[in-house]
């Protein structure tokens, strides 16, 4: 069998091991045969270990940055024309996946009124980070604002992969990639 990895844009150390596990998760009822996760560590270092993986099958995911416009620039700029392809990105940050669930937001982080956050697209938020810090403070919750190593690993595995196919095309066309 064909070894099959996917690089992603985080950083490997501390909580990595739960990292790994809550992607594989995520993925996990949308692809069949699931690749084994890199985490790379910052953008250009992950954008260097996918350029030099010659074993099996690979994927890049990355953070946009940006809305979807700067696709080519971003792709440019990590260096990756040879393998674009291959290439995927979390539109802004991978928090605006998570404001585009406000269901798992709410009941991750007890909110009482999510009706704000229900007329928003996630891919129009400018800042996705600081949006979840803010809505994170409000809530009064026990696990406070928003942390982004302690609770992207326990986000994560509550999203709805179909949902976010849906929503997203960079992420549809990821799934669709694992599962050739």
């Amino acid at each position: 069998m064909v070894k099959r990895f996917l690089y992603i844009e985080a950083e490997p150390s501390g909580n990595g091991q739960y990292l790994r596990q809550a992607f594989i998760e995520l993925i996990g009822c949308v692809v069949a045969n699931k690749p084994k996760i890199v985490l790379g560590g910052n953008d250009s270092k992950t954008a260097q270990a996918f350029s030099q993986s010659s074993l099996g099958h690979s994927w890049a995911l990355f953070d946009m940055d940006g809305d979807r416009t700067r696709r080519n620039d971003r792709i440019q700029q990590l260096n990756l024309e040879q393998k674009e392809a291959n290439v995927f990105f979390m539109v802004q940050k991978m928090e605006a996946w998570f404001l585009s669930q406000p269901d798992v937001l709410q009941s991750f982080y007890e909110l009482r009124n999510i009706d704000s956050l229900k007329n928003k697209k996630a891919e129009e938020i400018r800042d996705p980070v600081e949006e979840l810090i803010k809505i994170s403070k409000k809530s009064g919750s026990n696990k406070g604002r928003y942390l982004k190593l302690k609770h992207d690993i326990k986000i994560i595995p509550m999203l709805n992969a179909k949902k976010l196919i849906i929503d997203f095309p960079d992420f549809k066309n990821l799934i669709n990639a694992l599962n050739k």
